[in-house]
């Protein structure tokens, strides 16, 4: 699944899965960690740019952002982001619940 993200009048393919997580966890050395009641902010900036990249290389879109401006793209889309990244997890629960057997 690919979700868009809107910066400086562009929309950018978002792709949250597994190699974007690992890039996350490789830039890091942890996991995004998004189920905490604090905001993990340099998560969400590192999430968003390895997103975004996954994103375009799945559309065959040249991704042309830096990681230093992933702080100006969540100052601009930061409700677009947490939306994409809330459906990303459910639909990750959904598919995590179909395959346990009761």
């Amino acid at each position: 699944m690919v979700k868009q993200i809107s910066f400086k009048g562009k929309k950018y393919p978002l792709r949250i899965g597994y190699k974007a997580l690992k890039g996350v966890n490789a830039e890091l050395g942890r996991d995004f960690r998004g189920d905490q009641t604090t905001f993990d902010y340099e998560g969400a900036e590192s999430l968003l740019f390895h997103g975004l990249k996954q994103g375009c290389a799945f559309a065959g879109k040249e991704f042309d952002l830096k990681r230093e401006q992933m702080e100006d793209v969540l100052e601009e889309s930061l409700t677009e982001f947490i939306q994409a990244f809330t459906t990303f997890s459910q639909d990750a629960q959904k598919g995590a619940n179909l395959s346990v057997k009761k």
